[in-house]
């Protein structure tokens, strides 16, 4: 992960159209908003992951949180994210932080993704009797719902857009 990541605008074909930014270091894993506005970054330094928000217009990084895997919702103004095996979910403009699923010690939740109506979110979730399987929940963590009931370990779910 410490190679130089170069962010950049492509077309269809693969062809560069425009670089963003200068390249960026150790990152893991990103997501760019629905509008094409921000991406958001996670990159590993000193063994924790950090998410990082790029202006897409200006290129420039700017530290948000703790966390990786972001997930945009689907008007652009929340991100959920997974930190210590934890799921939150935060405005972008750094407000209303909330930890959305109270996992019990040994239990994680991961790998979120909004709906595309942006009214629940589905991740993978290791329940206390061991696995993971897929759960749905509504934004402010309520009504969790266990979708796949499977020895084995589903991860990074999403949803279809229709």
């Amino acid at each position: 992960p410490d190679v130089p990541l170069q962010v950049e605008w492509i077309d269809r074909t693969g062809r560069p159209l425009q670089q963003i930014g200068e390249p960026v270091t150790n990152v893991i894993d990103g997501a760019l908003s629905p509008d094409g506005r921000t991406i958001a970054l996670a990159r590993l330094e000193k063994s924790d992951s950090l998410l990082w928000l790029m202006a897409v217009s200006r290129g420039t990084l700017s530290r948000f949180t703790n966390g990786s895997r972001p997930a945009w919702s689907p008007d652009s103004t929340r991100i959920v994210f997974q930190a210590n095996g934890h799921m939150y979910g935060v405005n972008v403009d750094g407000s209303g932080l909330t930890q959305l699923v109270d996992d019990p010690e040994g239990v994680v939740s991961v790998n979120p993704a909004y709906s595309p109506d942006g009214t629940r979110i589905i991740f993978g979730h290791t329940p206390p009797e061991g696995g993971r399987d897929i759960y749905t929940m509504n934004l402010d963590g309520t009504g969790l719902t266990q979708v796949t009931h499977s020895p084995s370990i589903e991860r990074y779910p999403h949803w279809t857009p229709n």
